[in-house]
């Protein structure tokens, strides 16, 4: 008796110690300080500086007439397939397989990417999990006072250290989609 109590003392107090909690508990956010938190907010601008939608429809699962944009640098080969998955499935339920027509923009209609129709001029983060090749990271935009702790979380991610740089290996949108998430 005694054993197992003691043993499910020890399950409690890793499973509250590996938690990770929910996007309603997330505080404290702040300018990008860890390895994970700059190569995080690299990305992001990265992503963000983008002239034109073209390679945003590229990931999408359209041609890329340009070809300048290379999304494996950036994202797993998983995490673009999970992505092409749901948009393809957005667009065969409502628009008969058209990504655009008379009425607009049918799939998407916002950033897979960053979770967001803008692009903020800077980010703030918090690191949720932090190991040598994986890391859990949230994003905010800062708030409109200034104050980055009380901003609201815009996305979620899981990156993945491959071939000596971090790449986006999973999506989570607060209200929204998840990409090649594992809750």
């Amino acid at each position: 008796m005694r054993h197992r109590f003691r043993l499910g003392l020890l399950a409690a107090i890793l499973a509250a110690w590996f938690a990770v909690p929910s996007l309603a508990d997330l505080q404290y956010f702040h300018r990008a300080q860890t390895e994970q938190e700059k190569a995080l907010e690299q990305i992001l601008k990265r992503q963000g500086m983008e002239p034109d939608r073209a390679s945003e429809s590229h990931l999408l699962g359209e041609p890329d007439p340009k070809g300048n944009f290379d999304w494996t640098t950036i994202l797993t080969p998983k995490l673009i397939a999970a992505i092409q998955e749901a948009e393809r499935k957005q667009v065969g339920n409502g628009c008969g397989g058209k990504r655009s027509g008379p009425e607009g923009i049918c799939g998407f209609d916002f950033d897979p990417v960053t979770c967001s129709q803008a692009d903020p001029s800077y980010y703030v983060f918090r690191t949720i999990l932090n190991l040598r090749d994986k890391a859990v990271i949230a994003y905010a935009f800062p708030s409109t006072n200034f104050l980055p702790n009380q901003s609201e979380t815009a996305a979620v991610y899981t990156l993945v250290k491959r071939r000596g740089g971090w790449r986006i290996d999973g999506i989570a949108c607060p209200g929204g989609p998840k990409f090649n998430w594992r809750d």
